[in-house]
């Protein structure tokens, strides 16, 4: 019927205007704060997309207002964070709840929540060599104390950045490293004990790194989430 043929017009157009404004990668949704001024309309198409993140019509009326409002203001729908940044409108899932702390025991072999890590103990002879990349941490496994504790990072972290002899606050590393706001959101931090062993994904504490009296280093990898489950 008529209604029927309303609908998919609305969802064609919908997706057209979409794909001028949107763009999706994985665990992410941006939407073009020009392109979506640029747009007749806006706020009627800004509505019809964030109903599909559950954003409440209530909360889509406060992010409308906030357009052209200063930068890092926050909203959310049941599962998902909106981060109005400078240029765009910036939209990743919440967490699942429960999912925002690991405790890892020294036998842990491999986790897959709250973010895809698996753990090899080595022994440091003569062929050991330290893995490379940011997505890897080695350290000084007899440094550690179990369990460890993968978690959010808090305001007032600090640590001994790899390389560096004086302790500095995540925060300031992480504007250091010009981290974008949303991904300041999601960072997380291993720790043992009360020290932050590695910031995940960027840098080890540096008085964990390995050094010629380590007897046996633990290295950490950060996979997605495919790679993870063909070792588990």
């Amino acid at each position: 019927g008529r209604l029927t043929q309303a609908s998919r017009a609305l969802a064609t157009e919908k997706d057209k205007i979409a794909a001028a404004c949107i763009a999706r990668t994985a665990g992410e949704t941006r939407i073009s704060i020009a392109a979506l001024n640029a747009t007749p309309h806006y706020a009627f198409w800004l509505f019809e997309w964030l109903q599909d993140y559950r954003f409440p019509s209530a909360v889509t009326a406060a992010v409308v207002n906030a357009l052209d409002g200063q930068a890092g203001k926050r909203f959310y729908s049941p599962d998902h964070l909106l981060i109005k940044d400078r240029d765009e409108l910036i939209i990743t899932p919440l967490p699942p709840p429960g999912a925002g702390e690991q405790a890892i025991e020294k036998d842990c072999r491999s986790i897959a929540q709250p973010l895809p890590l698996r753990f090899e103990y080595r022994t440091t002879d003569a062929d050991f060599a330290i893995p490379c990349g940011k997505q890897t941490a080695c350290l000084a496994a007899d440094k550690l104390q179990f369990p460890l504790r993968l978690r959010p990072w808090r305001a007032g972290d600090a640590f001994v950045p790899f390389g560096m002899k004086g302790r500095k606050k995540i925060s300031d590393f992480l504007i250091d490293e010009k981290t974008p706001r949303h991904r300041k959101a999601a960072q997380y931090v291993l720790t043992s004990g009360d020290d932050v062993v590695w910031l995940v994904g960027r840098r080890i504490d540096d008085r964990y790194r390995i050094t010629p009296a380590t007897a046996e280093a633990l290295v950490i990898t950060l996979y997605t989430d495919d790679e993870l489950y063909r070792y588990v």
